[in-house]
């Protein structure tokens, strides 16, 4: 599934022509994100998986453990650009609720 999966990913970086399929099966996905997002119990787990990726904490640890912890954040950030795709009201919920009780 790999090959299909356009969800999350930028699809100019990728310089390809999207198919009819391609398409179909990206809407598709925005569509269920959006009925995930529609609903408490799925935005509880985004925003519970986003927190796990460490998206809102700094991740910078003086040694190798960064670059683990960074690639967990890329997948935050690439998640969270699929749901801003699908529903960017949605998108500042959780990123509040993300940074909530955060000095700034």
């Amino acid at each position: 599934m790999t090959d299909s999966w356009l969800g999350a990913e930028d699809i100019g970086k990728r310089r390809q022509e999207i198919t009819g399929e391609q398409a179909q099966k990206r809407q598709q996905l925005l569509d269920d994100m959006r009925w995930v997002l529609g609903d408490a119990r799925g935005q509880r787990v985004i925003v519970n998986m986003l927190e796990h990726c460490r998206l809102s904490v700094s991740n910078f640890t003086g040694n190798s453990e960064t670059f683990k912890l960074e690639g967990k954040r890329e997948v935050a950030l690439q998640m969270l650009a699929w749901i801003k795709q699908a529903s960017p009201e949605e998108a500042r919920t959780i990123v509040a609720s993300l940074f909530v009780g955060e000095d700034t």
